[in-house]
């Protein structure tokens, strides 16, 4: 939108904004005195510009700056349907910490401790086609404090645990654009490689979302098939069908600063891990983050999970730092 900054205020002009709006290039001094065709416009400080004697003769610059930096529209959906423009690239290192209990008081009580590190890259194939991948380390430790029923003395059992989980490769791109009564569409083919513990699969997906400025909606599923899987594996997670639902928000405080909100639910079939009692199906998470910018091309994003509906309210702590290429 046409328009000058003086100090920390904007100014508008109005001619200038109408022939915008027309999709006509923003005017100069001179031409904003003509368009006018009322009024004094002899104390107009662009009109004396171009009237003095002493002004530059270098032609007046349109009304009008080129914006610097992104919309608060794009910090806001940086996750939720925008895709990288053709040629451009993302570099995502994360690094996130959870923590589980499981007491059956007072004779067991087992604590697990997960630390991820993760590195993602995302690189624009074309203006709505994107590629992107993702590889982690995982650090593991767990903590089982028993009582001997015989002797009535505790025991401690303390293990530790680290590996490479499987890679995730996704190609996304967009079905439709949003427009007045539609939302954006975005798809999304995901598979799973066997990098780490062994997991294989492949699915496909879609986000919806819709712009009600400054608050961004978006609801969106997964479903992805396991065709290599071992639920008797810890370090294995993916069942036969695999399927994940999520509604949420993301509020553009201003062109720096986001907050965001979500709830998700996965499920995974029962299949027989070999195990007396069955691995669970369902799992609940509250989903609490901000995106903040804190340069042009440096995004800092922290997120907090929160299981629902289970046994503890199990916690997960997740700080990604994005940066554009």
């Amino acid at each position: 939108m046409p328009a000058r900054r003086i100090g920390e205020d904007w100014r508008f002009n109005r001619a200038a904004i109408m022939e915008w709006l027309q999709g006509e290039r923003p005017l100069g001094a001179d031409e904003l005195a003509i368009q006018r065709g009322r009024g004094d416009c002899s104390r107009d400080p662009l009109v004396l510009a171009e009237a003095s004697p002493t002004a530059s003769p270098e032609p007046v610059k349109p009304i009008g700056e080129a914006p610097t930096g992104p919309t608060a529209e794009e910090v806001a959906r940086r996750d939720q349907g925008v895709l990288l423009r053709r040629g451009s690239a993302t570099l995502e290192p994360s690094v996130s910490y959870s923590r589980q209990t499981r007491d059956n008081f007072p004779s067991l009580r087992v604590e697990q401790s997960t630390t991820t590190a993760s590195l993602a890259a995302r690189y624009g194939i074309l203006d709505d086609l994107q590629i992107s991948g993702q590889i982690l380390g995982i650090y593991r430790r767990t903590d089982i404090f028993a009582e001997d029923f015989n002797t009535g003395i505790g025991i401690t059992d303390k293990d530790t645990d680290s590996y490479f989980g499987d890679m995730g490769l996704s190609l996304q791109g967009v079905a439709l654009r949003e427009n007045i009564g539609r939302p954006s569409i975005t798809w999304s083919i995901d598979t799973v490689l066997p990098t780490g513990p062994g997991d294989t699969g492949i699915g496909a997906g879609l986000v919806l979302s819709k712009t009600y400025d400054p608050v961004v909606i978006y609801t969106g599923f997964n479903y992805l098939y396991g065709s290599d899987i071992d639920r008797s594996d810890p370090r294995r997670v993916l069942a036969e069908n695999n399927l994940s639902l999520n509604f949420g928000y993301t509020y553009a405080v201003n062109d720096s600063v986001a907050f965001s909100g979500a709830l998700s639910g996965f499920y995974r079939s029962s299949d027989d891990a070999g195990t007396a009692i069955p691995l669970e199906t369902e799992t609940y998470l509250l989903q609490l983050g901000m995106t903040w910018q804190l340069t042009p091309r440096l995004f800092i994003e922290p997120v907090v999970f929160v299981s629902i509906g289970g046994a503890a309210p199990d916690m997960n702590f997740v700080l990604t730092m994005p940066y554009n290429f």
